[in-house]
């Protein structure tokens, strides 16, 4: 018995050796381990501690091996774990083997795991755990909830459409106004696929065509970023922007697209544009009417006056004109007179000779018809002119009527007869007049006239100008030595007269060219005009006689207007 014992004994404690051996060497392995570690006997004792876990509970390994939580904290009731001044609960298990707990302000987080490392021979089993801290997890995960939630906020709160889709062509995030705006079915943006995504927007589409290129082309380079307007079959237009979303490190997880519903602005600009429209043509409008009460002012004033001069200059001139073949004759009476004393009394007195050789009488007798004669052309030179400034002003003419374009043409020339004449700046200036066979021409004779006198006179100006210049122009450039002013009409089928006035001047330039007939431009000095000429006589031709009025020119050749008009006015037309 005694040696039975004594074997007994022996074995438990050559058991004892290797257990202690053993713990020993695992000890030594776990304390490099910065996780707490743990292990407990089948009575719940603790055998086996590292120092982070001596550490975490704050005692020292004497004071807990061989000890269970109920001998050093008899008080608790539920599984705990002491720290030094601070009770440390259990919060929540995961499984079996694991339990969540955190410190009694819930500022710090720990996982605690347990696990049967190993079994002895006597059946016991050996229990394993380990905890870890994981504060800054948790810190991640709440600082990654709160990112999301702010993201999510300001995507919900965006006036636009968003859209995100991840690198793999999946929908990885959208806000509401995105699906209320394209009409998308809930299933469909639960499936997560861009695929099923872009078949339910395709069919919204006025180009769907173009819209899935876009889309297909932007996926393919990542780098490039999209702006443009895309139009839905139900009258909307969508702003459409799109780019890649990247990390700071230029890694590409996919692309964010915008949409934003600007079918409202963009009428608006159309609305704005149509404005804008309008009120250019009401500006035109009104310029052209400020041109036209202007020139009707001008025009009626100066009418007035050309005919108050005709007239006051009519009266006396055709008292002296009536006068003239009476006086002539009386005057050859009293030479028929004298005749007949100097027949019948040769021999006069002293006095009588000598006052006959003192005012000439001969000279006398034989100049005193020709100085009548001359009398009678001027008058009827000052008749004529007279007879032009009432064909041009018109006054009895202010209605549409048939008259002889030539006759008004001719009577604009004589009243601009004197700037033809040669100055001490230049030679005389030459009119060439080549005239068709033109019946009566229905128009506003003196509108029409007043037209015919603004080209005579732009066409007198620009050879003056051009021979003010060509003094210090080379011999090539110098086209006006021997100025010219041509006049034209020609009869065209089947309704339409033209009338061509040119000269040989040095042309206008391609940028004035461009303006001539836009009201008040001018390239004249100040006190040469105001630059309503032209533009007035684009409107009389235009919208007063239907016709057309343009101005062809070429650099140092000159310059030629061409007006065409209606012979017959389309009112008469329409009513024959």
């Amino acid at each position: 018995m005694n040696d039975c014992k004594s074997l007994n004994d022996s074995s438990d404690k050559e058991y004892t050796q290797q257990q202690n051996f053993s713990l020993a060497f695992l000890l030594r392995m776990i304390n490099g381990i910065s996780d707490p570690i743990f292990v407990k006997n089948y009575q719940h004792q603790w055998i086996l501690l590292n120092d982070a876990f001596c550490n975490f509970i704050g005692h020292r390994r004497e004071e807990l091996i061989g000890k269970s939580d109920y001998d050093l904290f008899p008080q608790a009731e539920a599984d705990v774990f002491w720290k030094k001044d601070q009770l440390v609960l259990t919060t929540g298990i995961t499984d079996e083997n694991e339990e969540f707990f955190t410190d009694s302000y819930g500022l710090t987080h720990f996982i605690l795991t347990k696990k049967c490392l190993f079994e002895d021979e006597l059946g016991n089993h050996f229990l394993v755990g380990t905890i870890r801290d994981f504060t800054q997890q948790k810190q991640v995960e709440a600082a990654l909830r709160r990112s999301n939630a702010v993201l999510q906020a300001q995507q919900e709160a965006s006036i636009d459409g968003i859209l995100i889709i991840d690198e793999n062509r999946q929908i990885a995030s959208y806000n509401q106004h995105f699906s209320h705006l394209w009409q998308i079915p809930a299933a469909i943006i639960q499936s997560g696929s861009d695929w099923q995504l872009l078949e339910c927007v395709l069919d919204l589409l006025e180009n769907p065509a173009e819209f899935l290129a876009q889309v297909e082309y932007l996926y393919q380079h990542p780098e490039k970023n999209s702006h443009d307007e895309i139009v839905l079959k139900d009258g909307r237009t969508l702003d459409r922007y799109s780019a890649a979303v990247r990390s700071p490190a230029g890694d590409c997880y996919g692309r964010i697209w915008y949409f934003r519903d600007i079918t409202e602005r963009k009428q608006a600009e159309a609305d704005l544009r149509q404005q804008a429209q309008e009120l250019e043509i009401a500006l035109y409008k009104l310029q052209n009417t400020q041109t036209q009460l202007i020139q009707s002012e001008k025009m009626s004033s100066l009418g007035q006056l050309v005919a108050g001069v005709a007239h006051e200059i009519n009266n006396p001139l055709s008292f002296i004109y009536g006068n003239l073949n009476p006086a002539d004759e009386y005057t050859q009476n009293l030479f028929s007179l004298l005749d007949i004393y100097q027949r019948h009394y040769p021999q006069s007195v002293k006095a009588i000779d000598e006052f006959a050789d003192l005012i000439e009488l001969d000279f006398l007798r034989s100049d005193l018809p020709k100085l009548f004669q001359s009398m009678i052309m001027g008058t009827e030179r000052i008749r004529e002119i007279v007879l032009s400034l009432r064909s041009f002003s018109r006054l009895d003419e202010a209605v549409m009527k048939a008259v002889d374009i030539h006759q008004g043409i001719d009577s604009t020339m004589m009243i601009i007869q004197s700037r033809l004449q040669a100055t001490d700046q230049r030679p005389k200036i030459e009119l060439i007049k080549e005239y068709d066979n033109l019946p009566l021409i229905e128009c506003y004779a003196g509108q029409l006239n007043q037209v015919f006198m603004n080209i005579l006179v732009n066409a007198i100006d620009a050879l003056e100008d051009s021979l003010v210049r060509g003094r210090w122009a080379t011999k090539k450039q110098l086209k006006t030595d021997n100025p010219r002013i041509y006049i034209r009409t020609q009869l065209l089928a089947p309704n339409q007269v033209k009338i061509c006035i040119a000269d040989n001047g040095l042309g206008i330039p391609e940028d004035v060219l461009k303006q001539i007939f836009n009201p008040f431009f001018t390239t004249k000095p100040v006190g040469r005009g105001t630059g309503m000429g032209l533009a007035i006589s684009h409107q009389i031709i235009t919208e007063r006689h239907g016709g057309s009025l343009e101005c062809i020119s070429q650099s140092g050749v000159g310059a030629e207007f061409i007006i065409c008009i209606p012979l017959i006015q389309q009112r008469q037309i329409s009513n024959s």
